[in-house]
């Protein structure tokens, strides 16, 4: 819309470049147009910066005059050296009065449906585990490079296939996206160490902008409890330091030829799958009973199950 009393109304009314790549060289013309009665002249005084430039004005007529309803050109040409993003503008005078013409450099930008933190969950420690996260661009292209903060920071730059930090390991590192591009993120998880742990990367864009990404994981050790023997809760430190129901089941004095029973109830106190199996194993003399049943079972705990075991001593030879 034309300015109250202005002389000239330039179409369009900000220069705006959406589409362009490092090295192109980008045009668009800007017409000049006398909306007032009486013929005008016009300057154009060129941008700041050196990314954009102007040509001479083109002009209806040789005197260098804008008659009324008619229109002088002149060109903008873009020269970008990255696909940030520019800003600068142009100043129209005229006889009567002087304003700016902005020009602006805007891409597409890209917009990730990525989370800004990828939970790898838990895992045991001497393990690992694999996480796949997927995603889309829904915005513009662009390509990222995915590097950790601390490098950055440090002024490295370089992009390397497989990233590792500390107890993760990142691929693919370098994504060309196209719009509604869908892609992955593998992330591997393999903790030496006990308790939560996470590592702190960067999502680095080719239009200058950067986002921060941060994988979390938490690392268990393995752990069974014994929760009841006979329905009892054990005692899981005797008060003179000696063994506890932790780790012993006492079936007590039992008489020959008889069965002894105890009901053991277990608890997987970690938050992830266990896969165990009972053994029997050789006891010192003193805490070995005249005669055993041999019991091996294999199966799994789920994350806080409980398990029911009958154990069972049958004796029938008096040992002296």
């Amino acid at each position: 819309m034309p300015r109250l009393g202005a002389l000239i109304f330039c179409k369009p009314e900000r220069v705006n470049f959406v589409e362009y790549e490092v090295g192109g060289v980008y045009e668009i013309p800007v017409m000049l147009c006398n909306t007032s009665d009486i013929s005008c002249r016009v300057r154009v005084l060129p941008p700041a910066s050196r990314y954009f430039s102007i040509s001479l004005i083109s002009y209806p007529a040789e005197h260098g005059c804008i008659a009324p309803g008619l229109n002088a050109e002149v060109r903008v040409r873009f020269s970008p050296d990255s696909l940030a993003d520019y800003d600068d503008f142009l100043m129209i005078q005229t006889e009567v009065d002087a304003f700016p013409l902005p020009l602006l450099a805007r891409r597409s930008p890209p917009c990730l449906t990525l989370p800004h933190v990828l939970d790898c969950g838990y895992c045991f420690v001497g393990g690992d585990g694999a996480c796949d996260f997927g995603a889309q661009n829904t915005g513009g292209a662009a390509r990222f490079f995915i590097v950790e903060k601390s490098a950055w920071d440090a002024g490295e730059r370089e992009a390397v296939p497989v990233l590792r930090s500390g107890a993760f390991e990142l691929s693919p590192t370098f994504l060309d996206l196209l719009p509604n591009d869908h892609f992955r993120l593998n992330v591997k998880y393999a903790p030496r160490g006990e308790g939560p742990q996470q590592a702190e990367l960067l999502m680095v864009c080719d239009n200058c902008q950067i986002r921060e990404l941060t994988l979390v994981g938490t690392a268990c050790v393995a752990s069974v409890q014994i929760e009841s023997v006979d329905g009892i809760p054990p005692i899981f430190a005797s008060a003179d330091g000696g063994i506890s129901a932790q780790e012993t089941v006492n079936f007590g004095d039992t008489p020959l030829n008889t069965v002894a029973e105890k009901v053991v109830r277990l608890l997987n106190t970690t938050p992830l799958p266990l896969r165990f199996e009972w053994r029997h194993l050789a006891l010192p003399l003193e805490l070995l009973p005249p005669t055993a049943l041999r019991t091996v079972c294999h199966t799994g705990l789920e994350p806080r199950l409980r398990v029911r075991v009958r154990v069972r001593v049958r004796v029938r030879v008096m040992v002296r």
